[in-house]
């Protein structure tokens, strides 16, 4: 009696352990689906289950991080964040799709978005300073004092590129065309003097016996 009655416990716990590991993976296919579908917080919340894990559910870096992608899509901000957080984690390849899902983050809001973008533009040369220190202003407002540094920064390298007024050329240094040692025509002086071999006039020819003649 006893052995059947211990048997029945056994059973009956092993069978809410399989209840419960189907109700838990049940719920995160229903989840995943719905994100599928276009429900961004469906996103979030599967993604969150794959990146803890649960009794039943194992951690899923890069499952999770695909449905964070589709829940960025879709405009949760949150998701932005955490799926830029994850790209940074792979490595120098996966800057600039980091970068794109940190400033979806943050035009939605999202301060960490904004943090993290001000510091991934800094670091990458590549960056203008003017969309440097538009970002870094932004999470300065929202209470980052690091990026608040990072803007102080920013305008004296702004400051530096600008020309300084002594490098200015002055009106005496403006290039002038053509040769300055070439002395222009004078439009006055165009007539000539005659010079010793210009013709002159005939004389009066001489009369039959070869005298010339007196007027």
């Amino acid at each position: 009696m006893r052995a059947a009655l211990l048997i029945a416990v056994v059973l009956l716990i092993a069978g809410g352990l399989a209840l419960d590991r189907f109700v838990q993976q049940l719920r995160l296919k229903k989840t995943a689906y719905a994100c599928q579908d276009g429900n961004g917080a469906a996103c979030m919340a599967s993604a969150t289950t794959l990146l803890n894990g649960a009794r039943w559910i194992s951690v899923d870096e890069v499952r999770a991080n695909a449905l964070l992608k589709k829940g960025c899509e879709l405009g949760l901000s949150d998701a932005c964040l955490k799926h830029g957080e994850l790209l940074i984690e792979e490595g120098p390849d996966a800057i600039d799709e980091a970068a794109q899902a940190f400033v979806k983050g943050c035009e939605g809001g999202e301060t960490e978005a904004c943090i993290h973008l001000c510091g991934l533009l800094f670091a990458l040369p590549d960056s203008g300073l003017e969309q440097q220190a538009d970002v870094c202003k932004k999470a300065c407002a929202m209470g980052d004092e690091e990026s608040c540094t990072l803007v102080a920064r920013i305008s004296e390298m702004q400051a530096q590129e600008e020309p300084s007024p002594e490098d200015a050329p002055s009106d005496d240094e403006v290039e002038v065309e053509g040769d300055p040692d070439e002395v222009a025509p004078d439009d006055g002086a165009g007539a000539l003097e005659p010079d010793g071999d210009t013709e002159a006039a005939p004389e009066d020819p001489p009369d039959d016996h070869g005298e010339p003649v007196v007027e």
